[in-house]
């Protein structure tokens, strides 16, 4: 059984702040380049 640990190891970790804009959000994904394809959503929309 694989653990947490091994899954994510080697990759970047994202989370959002309480009082983070989705804008903001959206933005770090994008840097990140988390979460693949969501669904046509884009980071440059405001």
């Amino acid at each position: 059984m694989s653990r947490v640990r091994d899954i994510v190891d080697d990759r970047k970790l994202f989370w959002v702040e309480e009082n983070d804009t989705v804008a903001a959000a959206a933005r770090r994904m994008a840097e990140l380049q988390v979460g693949g394809n969501c669904g046509g959503f884009s980071a440059s929309a405001t």
